[in-house]
């Protein structure tokens, strides 16, 4: 499986919309991969799902967007998904907006939740799980809230479980503080810090390019 499909599936099972454990994904590449080995495996799927917060990672994978970019003519798609295979390529990977003269031409129907074993048949293919623009922007929202909380794994606060309800308050300019504060404090002691693993410039430009 190619690295990228990896990461777009890591990422959509996880914060990418679904909120299903890292751990469940990592059992199931380390039961059908072929190049499975176990370090890296555990180190990706927390990286994708940033349930390690080692670094201030931003992206998300967009199912849509991430396929157009790297298969625009929608080959992987057609291969595995073969109900979608007639249909252009403007709408291989957003088959639900088809007109509707297009899904009759390529035998498409848009049925069913994909899930309930409604909308079963040849040419079906479900309505979307949820609209991923909504979850992103949720994702994005709770990220960021926890960055400018700023704790780390040996905070005592991460220690006694109280980290919980620093997170339903809204965001202040204290809580920036503070996660700077922790920062610097670190950075004096010679640890890590959010900050020193990814430059500005390379997050931006990986934030681009998921609203492309």
């Amino acid at each position: 499986m190619h690295h990228l499909g990896r990461h777009a599936v890591a990422c959509f099972l996880t914060r990418g919309g679904c909120y299903v454990s890292w751990e469940r994904g990592a059992e199931v590449f380390e039961e059908w991969l072929i190049d499975h080995e176990e370090a890296c495996n555990i180190g990706n799927w927390q990286w994708l799902s940033c349930t390690a917060f080692f670094a201030q990672y931003y992206r998300v994978y967009s199912p849509v967007a991430f396929g157009k970019g790297w298969d625009k003519h929608g080959a992987f798609v057609r291969r595995y998904v073969p109900e979608l295979g007639a249909l252009d390529e403007k709408w291989i990977y957003e088959p639900w907006k088809a007109p509707e003269a297009e899904l009759r031409r390529a035998g498409v129907r848009i049925e069913g939740d994909g899930g309930s074993g409604e909308g079963e048949g040849e040419g079906v293919y479900p309505q979307p799980m949820f609209d991923f623009a909504e979850r992103r922007t949720i994702c994005l929202e709770k990220m960021k809230k926890a960055y400018a909380v700023g704790l780390y794994g040996d905070d005592p606060r991460v220690l006694d479980g109280s980290w919980k309800y620093l997170f339903d308050e809204p965001s202040n300019e204290h809580e920036k503080e503070q996660g700077s504060e922790n920062n610097r404090k670190r950075k004096a002691k010679g640890q890590a810090t959010l900050d020193g693993h990814f430059k500005k410039g390379e997050n931006m430009k990986e934030m681009q390019m998921d609203l492309e």
